[in-house]
């Protein structure tokens, strides 16, 4: 599933609107349209939101950023990993964000 849908399937699932669920995340109802597109304007370019934008996603879902990540397909399932991250705590898991962030910037 690519992030677009997973975003999409977030927001159907709480039954919101473009709007609401803007409001919620924290973001423009235009950018949630976006990101559920996968586009970044009308001439059809490709969008690419930061993981910090996706990690906010998850959190205001309460959703796993694990597990949207291996679902939108960014990363491959990994048990060692996955227990790895488990065992982060708040300023840890931020400092792997920036960490991954510079490493794709």
């Amino acid at each position: 599933m690519n992030y677009g849908l997973l975003i999409k399937r977030l927001r159907k699932e709480k039954n919101m609107n473009m709007r609401d669920f803007a409001k919620l995340v924290g973001i423009s109802f235009q950018y949630v349209s976006c990101l559920e597109n996968e586009k970044a304007n009308s001439k059809g370019q490709p969008l690419n939101p930061s993981i910090d934008i996706l990690k906010q996603i998850c959190d205001r879902c309460n959703y796993s950023f694990r597990q949207f990540l291996e679902e939108a397909g960014y990363i491959e399932p990994s048990a060692e990993l996955q227990k790895l991250c488990l065992q982060l705590d708040k300023a840890q898991e931020e400092k792997v964000i920036k960490y991954i962030n510079s490493i794709l910037n």
